[in-house]
Formats: C-alpha cells, sequence, structure tokens
C-alpha cells in the first residue's frame, strides 16, 4: 500500500532536526531514540550499526514509527507509522555518510564497524500543521 506523503511536510525530513524513531522491544515495550532518516521514493531509510539491539527488534518486529518534528514549532510534525520492507548493508558506508553530511556536515566519522540500512514503507501518515500548545 502506498500512502502519500504531502508536500507541505517535505522540511521536516530534509532538515536536519533528527526524527524520533519507535519499535517494541523483545517484552513488548515501545523504544523511542532520535536517529538520522531519510526519504526517498516514498520510503524512509536509516543507517544502523549490524548485530545493535535495534537491528534484532526490527527483524524480530517489523512495525515502526517514526516522527519528524518542525525545528521551531514541535507541533508542526509528521508521524510516519511503517513496517521495515527491506534489510541490507550500507555498502561502503554510503547512507550513513550521505546522513552524516546531512545532520554534521561531514562523513560520518565512525569507520570502524559493518552498517545495515532499513527501508522503511509507510502505512500511515499524519501531518499537523503545527500553532497547538
Amino acid at each position: 500500500m502506498s500512502v502519500r506523503i504531502p508536500a507541505v511536510a517535505q522540511d521536516l525530513f530534509t532538515s536536519d532536526v533528527p526524527v524520533i524513531a519507535s519499535y517494541h522491544d523483545a517484552d513488548g515495550r515501545i523504544v523511542s531514540f532520535p536517529m538520522w532518516a531519510e526519504h526517498d521514493d516514498g520510503r524512509f531509510r536509516f543507517s544502523t550499526p549490524q548485530g545493535s539491539r535495534k537491528t534484532s527488534h526490527l527483524r524480530r518486529d517489523p512495525e515502526v514509527g517514526l516522527i519528524f518534528t518542525d525545528r521551531v514549532d514541535p507541533f508542526r510534525y509528521l508521524s510516519v507509522s511503517g513496517r521495515v520492507v527491506d534489510v541490507h548493508d550500507d555498502e561502503d558506508l554510503a547512507t550513513i555518510d550521505r546522513l552524516a553530511r546531512r545532520y554534521i556536515g561531514s562523513d560520518y566519522p565512525d569507520r570502524d564497524g559493518a552498517r545495515e540500512v532499513f527501508v522503511v514503507q509507510p502505512s500511515r501518515v499524519t501531518f499537523s500543521s503545527g500553532d497547538r500548545g
């Protein structure tokens, strides 16, 4: 199923504000954390170290939530619910380097260790235009 990302929300996932990602751990608890993510061709991607807790939990339960907030008005946001539909090696750290250049202005500094790219297909998208508080 393909969902539409509102054009007025694109700045939220192209800025340098980290996304908040959430998933279920092995005990069913919700775990949330900030991370870097990108959007391409209707899907979202992020890179994470191979063998991390994130990778094992997302392989077990591929449901994920992402929330992108506006730096000035945090009540202006894009909320994405979706499912990991692909996992592949982050060859030559290309994905994490591309993200790092956007978020910190240079290639990813930690060159040790393999990374994996998780691709999320959105199934539900909610956009709030903000100014609530």
